[in-house]
C-alpha cells in the first residue's frame, strides 16, 4: 500500500507546490516523485523500524497499564470493606474516629445491592454517601464517560434537606388517625413509620379499621425516642379475605397526642395534598383527595381498592424532595430501563414498590460496576429516606466501607489501618476482610513477566531494527549523493546557490523520514492493536472490564527517532561537504 501510494503522493505534492519559487521544495519532491525507488526502499526501512519500535515502547506500558486499570477498577477507592450491623449513632461516631487517624483523607459508606426493572429482571444499584468525597477516591478514565466522576456525582446532590415526612412534637406519645370504610375493609392493620433524631426508622401498627363510621385508629410512641421526630409514611396490606367488589377507605384528620395529653393536628388533608403512594406493580388502586365524604373540613384523603386476586402492600408517604430519586444510569440500564437521559422511569425497591426515578446523566463504565450488567447510581440519603418510608430495612443500612489514603501512607501502615477496622467496638459496626488497592498495586508492579517484557526481546529487536534503519538510511544517502555529483555540478554551474541545493536535499531526504516515522507509529500502534488482544480477556476467558488502551513509552521512540534524524543529518552533512570539494569543473569532466 505504501510503495503503490508514495510515487503518486510525491508527485501530486510536486504539482501542488509549482506556484512556489526556489528549488527547495520542487527539486526535493520533484527529484523523488521522478526516481521514488531510493527513497521508497528507505521509507519501508524507516517505518518498519519505527513500527517495531512503537510495538516495544507500547507492549509493556499496556499490559502493565491494563493490569493497573483493571486494580483500579475492580477496587475502587485505596482500602474497600464489607460492612454489617451498621446502627446509627454508633456507626457515624466510628466514621468520625477513622477520618481522624493519621493517614486517612477520607472515610465513607455505600449501600450496594439492587434494583428491579418494570420490564422483569433487575441491575446493580450503588447509593453513594457523599458524592464529591467518593469521586475524589476513584481512577476514572476518560472513556468512562463523557463527564467526570466529580461532575457525574454532583447530579446526585439536591442541595436541600431529604429526609422528608410530617415533623411530629418532639413529646409526642400517640398517633391517632381517623378512617372510614363503608364495607368491610379490604387491608389489615395500618402501621407508621417514625424517623428519630439519629436516622433510624420505627414501625407502630394502629389499632383495627370496622367498616360503617369513623373509627379512631391509634397507635403509642415508644417512649425515648431522640428527637427531632417526623412521620416518614402509613403502610398496610391487603387480608386474606375475599373481595367481593371494588371500595374505599377515606383518611382524615391524622393527630399527635402530646404528653400532656392535648392533640395537635398533623394533617387534615384540607389544604394542599400532599401525599403520593408507592404501590407494587400492576395495581390499579388509586390516592388521592376527595370531597365525598370528611370528618371534619371539606375533605379527606381516599384510598380506592378493587376486585383483584393477587394480595398487595402500599405505602402512603408525604411528599418532598428526595422524589424523584436522582440516577446516573448505565447504558445498558438505559436499555433496559427503556429511557433517556432527562426522563423518568421507575424502579422497584423493597418488596417491588415502584419508585420514581430521574435519569440525570449516564455513563458507560464506573469503578467496582460491571457494565454488561448494568448498573444505577443514586445517593444514599434519598434512598435511606425512600426505604424508611417502604420500611425496607435491608435498603437502608450500608453495606460497604470506602477508605481514601494519603499520598504518601506506605503499605504496612494501610495494613495497620485496615487491621483497625476490625475492631468491631472501635468502629461501631462489624467490618469484613479489607480489599487494599496498594497491594493489588504491588503485586502487578512485581510481576517478572511483565517487567521482563519491558526490557527484554522486544527492546533488543528495536535496538536491531533501528540499527538497520541507521544504517541503511547512511548506505542509502552516501550512495544517493556520491551518484549525484553531475546534477550537483550542473545545477551550480546554472546559478543554484549550494545553500539552496543543500535545502533541497535536507526537504528531500527529510520527506523520507517523516513519512517514515509518521507511518511507522501508526503502524506500529495498529500492531499493538491487534498483538495484545489477549488482555481483552481475564484468565478465566471473561471480558476484561475495563478494556484495555494503548499505552507509549513516548521517551524511548523518541529517542530511537532522534537517533535516526541525527544519524541521518550527520551522513547528509558529511557526503555533501564531500561533493563540495569536488570542483564544478572537475566533476563535468569526470562525468564525460
Amino acid at each position: 500500500m505504501v510503495l503503490r501510494l508514495y510515487s503518486p503522493a510525491l508527485r501530486l505534492a510536486t504539482w501542488l507546490l509549482r506556484p512556489l519559487r526556489g528549488i527547495t521544495v520542487t527539486l526535493g519532491i520533484g527529484r523523488a516523485g521522478r526516481d521514488p525507488a531510493t527513497g521508497a526502499r528507505l521509507l519501508l526501512l524507516v517505518l518498519t523500524a519505527i513500527a517495531v519500535g512503537a510495538f516495544a515502547a507500547s507492549y509493556a506500558p499496556t499490559v502493565a497499564q491494563s493490569f493497573e486499570d483493571r486494580a483500579y477498577y475492580a477496587h475502587g477507592p485505596d482500602m474497600r470493606a464489607a460492612i454489617a450491623d451498621f446502627d446509627l449513632p454508633a456507626g457515624h461516631e466510628g466514621l468520625d474516629r477513622l477520618r481522624a487517624v493519621d493517614g486517612v483523607e477520607q472515610a465513607l459508606v455505600v449501600h450496594r445491592s439492587s434494583i428491579g426493572v418494570p420490564r422483569g429482571g433487575a441491575v446493580p444499584l450503588l447509593a453513594v454517601q457523599d458524592g464529591a468525597a467518593a469521586a475524589s477516591m476513584l481512577s476514572f478514565r476518560e472513556d468512562f464517560a463523557v463527564e467526570s466522576p466529580e461532575q457525574l456525582l454532583r447530579h446526585l446532590d439536591l442541595g436541600v434537606p431529604i429526609d422528608g415526612g410530617r415533623a411530629l412534637p418532639d413529646d409526642t406519645v400517640a398517633l391517632v388517625l381517623y378512617g372510614y370504610s363503608a364495607e368491610s375493609p379490604r387491608i389489615g392493620r395500618l402501621r407508621a413509620s417514625i424517623r428519630d433524631g439519629h436516622g433510624e426508622y420505627h414501625v407502630l401498627t394502629f389499632s383495627g379499621l370496622e367498616a360503617g363510621a369513623w373509627m379512631e385508629l391509634r397507635t403509642e410512641v415508644p417512649p425515648g425516642l431522640t428527637p427531632p421526630l417526623a412521620l416518614a409514611s402509613l403502610s398496610f396490606m391487603d387480608r386474606r379475605v375475599l373481595v367481593h367488589g371494588d371500595g374505599a377507605i377515606f383518611f382524615d384528620d391524622l393527630m399527635a397526642i402530646r404528653a400532656g395529653g392535648a392533640a395537635e393536628v398533623i394533617d387534615d388533608f384540607d389544604d394542599q395534598f400532599g401525599w403520593a403512594m408507592y404501590s407494587q406493580l400492576g395495581a390499579s388502586e388509586t390516592f388521592g383527595p376527595s370531597d365525598a365524604r370528611s370528618r371534619s373540613g371539606s375533605q379527606s384523603a381516599r384510598w380506592t381498592w378493587t376486585r383483584e386476586v393477587t394480595e398487595r402492600s402500599r405505602v402512603l408517604a408525604p411528599e418532598g424532595p428526595g422524589v424523584p430519586l436522582h440516577a446516573i444510569f448505565s447504558e445498558r440500564a438505559l436499555a433496559l430501563f427503556g429511557v433517556q437521559q432527562g426522563e423518568r422511569t421507575f424502579g422497584l425497591l423493597g418488596e417491588r414498590f415502584a419508585v420514581p426515578l430521574l435519569v440525570r446523566s449516564t455513563a458507560g463504565m464506573f469503578p467496582t460496576l460491571d457494565p454488561a450488567q448494568g448498573f444505577v447510581i443514586i445517593d444514599y440519603e434519598q434512598l435511606r429516606a425512600v426505604a424508611g418510608a417502604l420500611g425496607s430495612r435491608g435498603q437502608q443500612i450500608p453495606t460497604e466501607l470506602w477508605v481514601d489514603f494519603a499520598d504518601d501512607v506506605p503499605l504496612a501502615m494501610q495494613e495497620a489501618i485496615a487491621e483497625q477496622t476490625r475492631d468491631s467496638d472501635w468502629m461501631g459496626f462489624v467490618a469484613g476482610e479489607p480489599l487494599l488497592l496498594a497491594e493489588r498495586l504491588d503485586e502487578i508492579a512485581s510481576d517478572p513477566t511483565t517487567q521482563a517484557s519491558g526490557s527484554g526481546i522486544l527492546l533488543l529487536a528495536f535496538a536491531g531494527a533501528m540499527g538497520a534503519a541507521v544504517l541503511g538510511f547512511i548506505v542509502s544517502l552516501a550512495i544517493a549523493l556520491q551518484g549525484r555529483a553531475l546534477e550537483v555540478a550542473v545545477l551550480r554551474s546554472l546559478g543554484a546557490s549550494t545553500r539552496g541545493l543543500l535545502r533541497a536535499l535536507v526537504f528531500e531526504w527529510g520527506v523520507v523520514l517523516v513519512f517514515g516515522a509518521a507511518i511507522g507509529v501508526l503502524l506500529g500502534r495498529w500492531i499493538s492493536l491487534l498483538m495484545l488482544q489477549f488482555l481483552e480477556v481475564t484468565e478465566t476467558g471473561d471480558p476484561v472490564v475495563p478494556t484495555f488502551a494503548i499505552e507509549t513509552e513516548w521517551r524511548l521512540l523518541s529517542t530511537g527517532i532522534a537517533v535516526l534524524g541525527v544519524a541521518a543529518a550527520v551522513t547528509l552533512w558529511a557526503t555533501w561537504r564531500a561533493v563540495l570539494r569536488r570542483g564544478v569543473a572537475d566533476a563535468l569532466r569526470l562525468m564525460q
